[in-house]
């Protein structure tokens, strides 16, 4: 049995022009409202001790997929079914009542789950030592700081050993400390087999934390299947959405990647490399109002791997302008020690300092290495046996 299943789910909102829309429709039995398709029929089959990612721009769906797993909103049609008790991090803490104390909150949030009073008031000192909460907790909510509001709500939602945990954007949470312990608790779910739904506009985190994913675009389902595989695709669609609509110059007030290009020593575009052979990749990128601009490129495995990094600054390579504010830069490898896998670049341009990202293109040029030995690992090192 799947642990959560979708089938043909459509949601469907009502977009009114004023105040007055909603009246004027009851009484004239006329249409004064436009219909938003938030999601069309959508399907999906989720099997237990999975990991599910849901990816996509602003406004593509995610959201209200979210709710509909959750069952805070209802779908215009189709049929949503999940197994075992669900708990959310949509909005942290967003049933706290602002007058109850953190303690009365706890019960009050284990109530809406269908917790019983007896495993509630078990739980409710574990709570309280992971939120770090213990001199306010008999303190109404509504004194809390926003830090603490945050941490009791998603020690509170991951209190309970829900079947089905649902994420959105819920991983950033309070300071690095405090982070960690949210990180940990989410791969304490997944190692214990429990099902996750994690939304999130980072990539690296999706590729990392799901085994399957869904891209949606405009309420559509535009590609389901392995995480890395759909991040791929979104990633590649990114890519070319901003190169066909972005006018030159303009994504960043102080630099943008004009162009990139992966060959091979000899100058020959290439994807497909043999260990040992060379490479080089090109940067053209625009730049203003910085005194020694940073050109940063990284090499990544498509596990998420980061193989090497390098930078300008930090090898003392100084970028100069060709003509219109544009520097172009060659990395050149003579001999890449990388062993078999796919590959591909990540680019950055920053300050002088490496302390403000101006732009970031990820995931761009891939290619694969091939190696005939029987060599195993990340790289091919020179060695010798005596």
């Amino acid at each position: 049995m799947n642990a959560i299943e979708l089938d043909r789910v459509t949601k469907v909102y009502r977009v009114y022009q004023g105040s007055r829309g909603i009246l004027k429709e009851l009484l004239l039995r006329r249409q004064y409202h436009r219909p938003f398709w938030a999601l069309k029929e959508f399907s999906a089959r989720i099997g237990r001790a999975t990991t599910f990612g849901v990816i996509g721009d602003n406004g593509a769906g995610k959201s209200t997929l979210l709710k509909l797993i959750t069952g805070t909103t209802a779908p215009t049609s189709g049929t949503v079914r999940t197994s075992g008790r669900v708990a959310s991090l949509l909005e942290l803490g967003a049933g706290f009542h602002p007058e109850f104390t953190g303690r009365e909150n706890i019960h009050f949030t284990a109530a809406t789950l269908g917790v019983s009073r007896q495993e509630a008031r078990a739980r409710e000192p574990q709570i309280i030592e992971f939120a770090e909460l213990s001199e306010f907790i008999d303190q109404p909510i509504k004194t809390y700081s926003s830090g603490m509001y945050l941490r009791l709500g998603f020690a509170t939602a991951t209190a309970f050993d829900p079947d089905v945990l649902v994420i959105d954007e819920a991983l950033a949470v309070g300071d690095q400390n405090f982070q960690k312990k949210c990180v940990d608790r989410i791969h304490h779910f997944k190692d214990a087999g429990r099902n996750i739904v994690f939304c999130s506009h980072n990539m690296y985190q999706v590729r990392q934390l799901c085994d399957q994913a869904v891209w949606l675009h405009r309420g559509e389902c535009r590609a389901t299947g392995p995480a890395a595989e759909v991040v791929e695709q979104y990633s590649d669609f990114q890519r070319e959405s901003r190169a066909g609509t972005r006018p030159a110059g303009t994504l960043h007030p102080f630099s943008s990647i004009e162009s990139v290009a992966l060959t091979d020593l000899a100058g020959q575009p290439r994807s497909q490399f043999l260990t040992g052979e060379g490479l080089k990749l090109t940067v053209r990128a625009r730049f203003r109002a910085a005194s020694q601009p940073n050109l940063g490129i990284a090499i990544i495995r498509n596990d998420g791997v980061v193989c090497y990094c390098a930078n300008t600054v930090e090898d003392q390579f100084h970028l100069k302008e060709e003509k219109n504010g544009i520097c172009s830069a060659t990395l050149e490898f003579s001999q890449l020690p990388l062993l078999s896998g796919r590959y591909h670049f990540s680019i950055a341009t920053t300050d002088e300092r490496r302390l403000q990202a101006y732009e970031i293109m990820d995931s761009t040029c891939s290619f694969i290495v091939r190696h005939s030995g029987s060599d195993y690992g990340l790289v091919r090192l020179a060695h010798t046996w005596k």
